[in-house]
Formats: structure tokens, C-alpha cells, sequence
């Protein structure tokens, strides 16, 4: 971990939340190779630094589903942006780490971008169904080159998606690990997503609604 982060107790982020409309998703192959892989590709490209890629699936007894090595290239787009892997799995989300978590694992250091995905059709505990489809979290350590990029893939993540919410804001990440449920803790676990418009003033932080 840098000693300047370290100091201040984490790394602050340029966070953006967006939230597809109930029947549209974040995660599906089409999306991808039509709209958001070169504009997501960019983002890393101005930050400069390659991606790696997790998607978590798990059997209703909690077994974790192993995947090999996916690869972020447009020949890479069916092995991990599509939706369901059958009844016997339950997708839990896809992470992007940028450089690689292997790599930051090895520094202790914090990724430039981070890029989170999230299905949001039902609460856990079966609470109800919610007024949207996906969240979506993209953080942007390093603005610089890199935010003119992000606001672009913000834009055409909104378009293709009808996106009905999006708050821009900031958020502190501690660790490395923190990563792994930045976005189920800090919003779905607060009951952040359970109206049709999240209050920014309940969320953790400085957050701004974005106008379609």
C-alpha cells in the first residue's frame, strides 16, 4: 500500500452508482460487443493499466463456481458477460480490478479503476423485488486522462441501458479487500436501493443525482 494511502486511512475514489431499469441489464454479451466494451476499454487505456476479470457464481449451499482465466478482449466477451449459468448457480457479480487484483495483490496497492456489476432483481432473504435491474459501481482513483473517458462510458452505459438512476460522488476504500462488497454493503445492505430513487443524503459521502 502507498504510504501516502496508508496515512490517510485508504484511497479516495471518483464514484459513480448507476441502476438499469427493471427490464434491461448491465450483463449481457450484446451489450458488450455493441456498446460498452470500447467505451470501458478506453477508460483503462487513459488510465494505463489492463483489467482483470471475476465473475462470482455460487450453488445455494455456498459452493463457489471456478472459472479460468477471462480474458478482456472483444473474443472474450461470451465467457463472462452473460447472465445466467443454469439453476444449479447463482450469480453473485463481476468485478474489474485495473491493474490486475494478482498485481495489486503483489504491490499492496489500490486499482486505478475498479468496476463492479450487480443483479438486483431480488433482495437477499427474499425482502422483495427491486425497482431496478443491475447496479453498476465505477471507481476512478486518478481522474487526469481517464475522466473524460468515464464520463463518455457513463453516458452510453445510461443510453443502452435506459438507466431511470445515476448519482455521481466520492467513497474511501481502506483495503484491498473492501472491493469484494463495496458495493452490497454500502448501498444494498443500507436499504439504499429499496425506492425508486436512492437518497443521496443517506448515502455514505457526498452524492449528486445526474439528469438523464
Amino acid at each position: 500500500m502507498p504510504i501516502l494511502d496508508l496515512l490517510r486511512g485508504g484511497k479516495k475514489y471518483r464514484a459513480f452508482l448507476l441502476l438499469s431499469a427493471p427490464q434491461s441489464r448491465f450483463l449481457t454479451p450484446q451489450l458488450w460487443s455493441s456498446e460498452l466494451f470500447s467505451a470501458l476499454d478506453a477508460v483503462f487505456k487513459a488510465a494505463g493499466c489492463r483489467p482483470s476479470i471475476h465473475r462470482r457464481e455460487v450453488t445455494p449451499m455456498g459452493k463457489e463456481r471456478p472459472f479460468g482465466k477471462l480474458s478482456w478482449t472483444h473474443q472474450g466477451i461470451e465467457d463472462w458477460a452473460f447472465r445466467d449459468s443454469g439453476s444449479e448457480w447463482l450469480f453473485i457479480d463481476l468485478q474489474l480490478f485495473c491493474p490486475s487484483r494478482g498485481d495489486l495483490i503483489k504491490s499492496g496497492s489500490f486499482p486505478s479503476v475498479y468496476v463492479q456489476i450487480q443483479p438486483l432483481g431480488t433482495r437477499e432473504g427474499g425482502a422483495g423485488q427491486s425497482a431496478y435491474g443491475d447496479a453498476l459501481l465505477l471507481l476512478l482513483g486518478e481522474p487526469g486522462q481517464a475522466e473524460s473517458a468515464v464520463d463518455a462510458f457513463v453516458t452510453k452505459a445510461r443510453q443502452a441501458t435506459a438507466s431511470p438512476a445515476a448519482y455521481r460522488g466520492e467513497l474511501r476504500v481502506r483495503g484491498l479487500n473492501e472491493f469484494e462488497s463495496v458495493l452490497r454493503e454500502r448501498f444494498m445492505y443500507r436499504g439504499l436501493l429499496e425506492d425508486p430513487f436512492p437518497n443521496p443524503a443517506r448515502m455514505r459521502g457526498k452524492w449528486d443525482f445526474l439528469s438523464p
